[in-house]
């Protein structure tokens, strides 16, 4: 992303790739800043969920290797992302 400034305060932002050529209607502004996107790091709750086999895998486990094998699984992952 990239940002630029009119003549009447006003102000612009475009994607850019930083290799193509700037837009021409950009000419008579200044370039203020390129802006870079805010990335939040994932919560624990949100690894624990992509990390957890889908649901139609957790009832086959229990079906067929029993609530022992399952609760192995859900544990392993519980440990591997803790709550804080």
């Amino acid at each position: 992303m990239i940002a630029f400034k009119d003549k009447a305060d006003g102000y612009y932002q475009f994607d850019w790739d930083g290799m193509s050529e700037i837009p021409e209607w950009t000419k008579d502004m200044t370039q203020i800043d390129v802006v870079t996107a805010l990335v939040v790091p994932p919560t624990y709750a949100e690894l624990r969920a992509a990390a957890y086999p889908p649901i139609t895998d957790q009832l086959d486990t229990i079906y067929h290797e029993g609530i022992d094998a399952w609760k192995a699984v859900i544990t392993a992952v519980k440990e591997e992302y803790p709550k804080p």
